[in-house]
């Protein structure tokens, strides 16, 4: 049953005729809703289920989340953030063919389980149907705020050629006849009082989308005349008039007095058109029809994706599971919190197991308060943290365990998305046996502001900081993990408990990064499944270990490196799908690209601070803290382009946004367009990037950078294509030159890439650069 929903859209993303007409809806079937323009503000209200109306939106609550897809699919797949947004959501909507489709093999491909595709979008209601009268017939069309400059002149045209041309708006016009809608009633009953209704949206065949404007017409009994489509045609016959899409703005208005001519002489035949338009709508893509559809789905969503348990599921055939919280009472609240978000997995074999690192006086309250949870205590008095845990798994008794923080929560539905993750993915491939499954976590804070990644920044993100926002959502990947480089949250797992031996148990003596030790350890004994869900949150806070130990931060993270040294990963190979364009970019390279990496580890070592480390990679604490920016150029105006600059040499190497023409360019070119590119990536030329650098004074910089290298790899040739460069398939010159500083070289350099770009000959290569 549904009784609150909640939507969710930023404000220049939805109209108030949209929103008004989607509560409508809700509230004519007993469902309250409301929109929201931040998730952080969600949880008061408590609903039943959450909305995406737009893909900027990941899933940020607790609560069951649905993605409305009413858009073309390959506008879903054009940007990794996108891409990585539709992921994270428990279901999806839409009345797409071609979007459920593309949502039915991605779901595939990244083994995201139970997430149902529904037929369903906020279409017209079911109206009583009136005969028109088409006395004296005239032709409404509504909303002229579109981008079409064709349909804009012919919409001109056709004001100056019909005087029988009615114009409707919500909100923008660019001519002053033009009339003013604030409801859905009101559109409807115009339609309905002229008789014809014009839809100029356009969605090809591929796509199978039905526009919305087209559904207005025929709900309100109006007689639709619209583009054609062999879609919309299989639908709804000949019963909508059509007219070609490729047609001029003259030839459109020819087409169109030729239909109303038609209208007029055949009244009869026109109304009958427009009944059995309307008897398909009611039957199939009435709002009354697909709103049993959403019920279906979240029912189905809050069984298989373990919000609430299955009625025919059986306890004995459960495994059970112990969660290790070190706590030493410092707040009762968050304690609490934290132990009733493991009470709320309604999990009938689940145990604790209390570490305490500091005695404290409400324990056997707790412990009384919680007898469902079978809570153990082991006593381990003013100990290390990793000691705690290592305490803690000494202790494990059950099959699977994981760690839980005293101040973080698990959704409702955390414990049994990854027991059916563990048991999808064991020996379902080459890797054999899963040893551990782990989640998406949500940072979470009342205070700090979280900025966006640097590599889901993108032409269609606005930039502004959120209290909430997704901390890890990522795809295993080992060579990654055994760079240093790939992390998860230390409450999203769950591992079997022949993962612990003696080895395990061996106390590393640290008090930061310990979760991400016991990981690596975890890599080097099994494969890790993710869940493609996000079932944790994270709050961040001033008290967290993070903060109140920093100064152990650099010590302990080299300990870290010492203790892996050497150490062997499993090597894992995604699928790589850099020569395989996805919509207008290439999203999915956010998923897959092992081939990306090793390109990058090839090229990336150790850095000076620990030169004596036999480390593959330089972890990230050892030259960035939390909110530096070592590597911002002299000179370079930060209110102008403040979001060129990235914490560590980790995000310069991140590749996701990378143009696909640029993928194989290597570190150097990587590392250029992360941290002094602009914005755009995809818009940025090479050859601006380095005169930039000259004008901006960051060769130093750049230099700098360079030094840290171990290996400075030639290119042959660089190769010009209209006002792009194409660089083969090696590494950049310049680090070359850089490094055996060849100054009169570097200057010749510079001047073969400054130049003006409209001369450039498309055939025209630049000759090798000789040493």
């Amino acid at each position: 049953m549904i009784t609150r929903v909640a939507l969710l859209a930023d404000k220049h993303e939805i109209s108030s005729y949209e929103i008004d007409k989607i509560n409508k809806r809700f509230e004519r079937n007993n469902i309250t809703s409301k929109l929201f323009h931040e998730s952080n503000d969600i949880d008061q209200f408590n609903p039943d289920l959450v909305i995406a109306l737009s893909p900027q939106h990941p899933k940020l609550t607790r609560f069951p989340t649905y993605g409305l897809m009413n858009c073309p699919a390959n506008e879903y797949l054009e940007l990794p953030r996108f891409v990585r947004n539709l992921l994270t959501y428990d279901g999806y909507l839409t009345t797409s063919l071609k979007t459920k489709q593309m949502l039915d093999d991605i779901m595939f491909g990244a083994r995201k389980l139970n997430s149902g595709v529904a037929h369903f979008d906020f279409t017209p209601e079911i109206k009583e149907y009136t005969p028109l009268s088409l006395e004296k017939p005239q032709l409404v069309y509504f909303n002229p705020a579109i981008n079409n400059l064709q349909f804009k002149e012919s919409i001109r045209l056709l004001q100056q050629e019909l005087s029988y041309f009615k114009l409707y708006s919500t909100r923008w016009k660019f001519t002053s006849s033009i009339n003013l809608i604030k409801t859905e009633e009101e559109l409807l009953n115009q339609y309905h009082k002229y008789g014809i209704g014009l839809c100029l949206e356009s969605h090809n065949s591929e796509n199978k989308i039905i526009p919305a404007r087209l559904l207005e017409i025929i709900a309100s009994g109006a007689i639709a005349i619209t583009p054609y489509t062999e879609f919309l045609y299989s639908i709804f016959g000949d019963n909508v008039l059509f007219f070609s899409p490729l047609l001029s703005p003259q030839e459109l208005v020819k087409m169109i007095q030729k239909q109303l001519t038609w209208i007029t002489q055949n009244p009869g035949q026109a109304k009958e058109k427009a009944e059995k338009a309307y008897k398909i709508f009611q039957e199939e893509l009435s709002f009354n029809k697909l709103i049993n559809n959403l019920y279906q789905l979240h029912t189905t969503t809050q069984i298989k994706k373990g919000f609430i348990s299955n009625p025919t599921e059986k306890n004995e055939e459960l495994p059970s599971i112990s969660y290790i919280v070190r706590t030493g009472g410092d707040n009762r609240n968050y304690l609490e919190r934290a132990l009733n978000s493991i009470v709320n997995q309604n999990y009938p074999k689940i145990q604790v197991i209390f570490v305490i690192h500091k005695p404290f006086d409400y324990l056997q309250e707790i412990v009384s308060k919680y007898q469902s949870l079978n809570i153990k205590v082991v006593q381990s008095y003013c100990s290390s943290r990793s000691k705690a845990i290592c305490d803690g798994m000494a202790a494990v008794e059950t099959d699977l365990f994981g760690l839980h923080d005293d101040d973080d929560e698990l959704h409702p539905n955390h414990v049994r998305t990854l027991i059916n993750t563990l048991n999808y993915h064991n020996k379902r491939d080459w890797r054999s046996s899963i040893g551990l499954a782990y989640s998406g976590s949500i940072n979470i804070s009342n205070k700090d502001i979280f900025e966006t990644e640097q590599e889901f920044i993108d032409a269609k993100l606005r930039p502004q900081g959120k209290k909430r926002t997704i901390e890890h959502f990522r795809f295993y990947q080992p060579l990654r993990m055994a760079n240093h480089a790939w992390y998860m949250m230390s409450n999203s797992w769950l591992a079997r408990r022949d993962l612990i031996d003696s080895e395990l148990l061996t106390n590393p003596e640290i008090d930061t990064c310990e979760d991400l030790y016991f990981e690596l350890q975890f890599a080097q004994r099994t494969h890790f499944a993710f869940s493609v869900e996000i079932t944790v949150f994270h709050h961040f806070h001033s008290s967290n270990s993070t903060i109140i130990d920093k100064t152990k931060h650099i010590p302990d993270t080299q300990r870290i490196a010492l203790r892996n040294f050497s150490r062997s990963f499993p090597g894992e190979f995604q699928y790589d799908n850099v020569h395989m364009p996805l919509g207008k970019g290439d999203a999915c390279s956010l998923i897959s690209s092992n081939y990306i990496t090793q390109l990058m580890n090839h090229t990336t070592s150790l850095f000076n601070d620990i030169e004596n480390i036999n480390y593959p990679i330089c972890p990230p604490q050892f030259y960035s803290s939390y909110n530096s920016y070592p590597y911002k150029p002299k000179g370079l105006s930060e209110t102008r382009q403040p979001d060129i600059y990235v914490k560590n040499i980790t995000e310069a190497n991140s590749f996701a946004m990378i143009p696909q023409n640029k993928r194989h360019s290597g570190i150097a070119f990587l590392t250029l367009l992360r941290i002094f590119g602009q914005r755009h990536t995809r818009r940025i030329l090479f050859y601006k990037t380095i005169s930039s650098l000259r004008r901006e004074g960051g060769i130093k910089t750049l230099r700098k950078i360079l030094n840290y290298n171990s290996m400075a790899l030639k290119t042959n040739y660089f190769k010009c294509t209209k006002s792009k460069l194409h660089l083969t398939t090696t590494a950049i010159k310049i680090i070359y030159l850089f490094r055996k500083k060849k100054k009169n070289l570097i200057r010749s350099f510079l001047k073969i890439f400054h130049f003006n770009r409209d001369k450039i000959n498309a055939s025209e290569e630049i000759p090798q650069i000789k040493d």
